[in-house]
């Protein structure tokens, strides 16, 4: 991964913020790209808990729509109430009691 140097720029402030700008792009596309792959693999109190915010909120919308997709696609309208049962448990048993960060 890439340095910033304020040096480099030379006093050009513009440059340093585009330099600041560029990694955090590269370091959120990382955080993301790694949520995404553990996902499936963690409890959801676990990604919710022990992740960046905006990655556990992007992927949570990415995977929450492919959900709704694949019930409706398989049992259309039951498949979407059934989705909706699950997805109001997991908000209903969500550990919000864990110790604060």
């Amino acid at each position: 991964m890439n340095e910033i140097n304020a040096m480099t720029t030379r006093g050009a402030v513009e440059q340093w913020f585009i330099q600041v700008k560029d990694m955090m792009i590269i370091s959120m596309t990382d955080v993301i790209e790694k949520s995404f792959e553990a996902y499936p693999k963690m409890k959801r109190n676990d990604r919710v808990l022990n992740r960046w915010s905006q990655s556990v909120l992007t992927i949570s919308m990415t995977y929450w729509i492919y959900e709704v997709e694949e019930a409706l696609n398989e049992k259309g309208l039951s498949g979407l109430k059934e989705y909706l049962a699950q997805c109001e448990n997991q908000v209903r048993f969500f550990d919000f009691r864990r110790e604060q960060r």
